[in-house]
């Protein structure tokens, strides 16, 4: 069995369980295994060792069963790093990139303190370290294995001495660090899916990923209430909260921000989609 042949015999099965992302879905999973890129799986053609075709059809099936890519070859690209993912942690979505970019070009060279909350695998965070390198970010999660991965996260992307990760819920972690009224910004992308819509999901979220790091709350909006509440007593003034948003959601999230922000900004993703808000003290 060639390369060629593998392709197209698991592009067959994923789109016979409804797979609309079958044919890059067969190339990730097929590029892990050969270590080849996805263009010369194509060029090359080359014949698959035994080992490998089984290897691959392992694969395909758990694909098949609507597991995602990421929790199947353990990483995800976000932005310009690879990182390692479980399904402890939700998994890096490109959409979140424009919540870093965004915070990127509002930063300034004073900058020394930042807070994330809920870092997950920590993509937010250590994307932040890496494209600021004067800052100091400490990371929060209510899950120890979260914070587990983050942490490796971290140490493989060279950034462990600037983060400090902190398991627990929220701000409440934070008491006792002197923080109150030194943070330059405070960025999440909190839970925001309805209770009631958890169920609607495709399978490949709802099935897999962790139920903590989706479940928004009746509204979608529990977790925005806590956080725009506390915030401000972190904040130095003329400080950033930048946060992830859902579909409908900005300006719901845009008013609770204006009870006690000076300015808010919704800011689109390139779908044209509200996606970040943020808010100045």
């Amino acid at each position: 069995m060639t390369t060629l042949d593998a392709l197209h015999e698991a592009i067959d099965s994923l789109k016979a369980v409804g797979i609309e992302t079958a044919v890059t879905d067969a190339e990730w999973l097929l590029e892990d295994i050969v270590s080849q890129a996805r263009h010369q799986l194509y060029l090359q053609n080359r014949l698959l060792t035994d080992e490998e075709k089984t290897h691959y059809r392992a694969l395909i099936k758990r694909r098949c069963n609507h597991e995602p890519v990421a929790y199947i070859i353990g990483h995800k690209t976000f932005l310009d790093w690879e990182f390692v993912v479980s399904s402890q942690v939700l998994i890096p979505r490109w959409e979140t990139e424009l919540l870093v970019n965004e915070l990127c070009k509002h930063s300034h060279p004073y900058w020394r303190v930042g807070i994330d909350i809920g870092t997950g695998s920590g993509a937010i965070a250590i994307s932040l370290a890496r494209m600021l390198p004067h800052i100091q970010v400490y990371a929060t999660d209510i899950s120890e294995s979260a914070i587990q991965v983050a942490w490796l996260n971290a140490q493989r992307l060279d950034v462990s001495d600037r983060i400090t990760f902190i398991q627990g819920d929220m701000f409440s972690v934070l008491d006792g660090l002197e923080l109150e009224g030194r943070v330059n910004f405070i960025v999440s992308n909190p839970p925001y899916i309805t209770t009631k819509e958890m169920d609607a999901l495709p399978p490949d979220v709802r099935d897999f990923e962790p139920r903590t790091a989706l479940d928004g709350g009746e509204d979608g909006l529990d977790y925005y209430r806590k956080i725009i509440k506390d915030a401000p007593d972190y904040l130095v003034p003329k400080g950033y909260l930048a946060l992830e948003v859902g579909p409908g959601q900005a300006k719901a999230v845009e008013e609770l921000m204006q009870e006690c922000f000076f300015e808010t900004q919704i800011i689109n993703d390139l779908c044209q989609r509200q996606r970040v808000v943020f808010g100045q003290i």
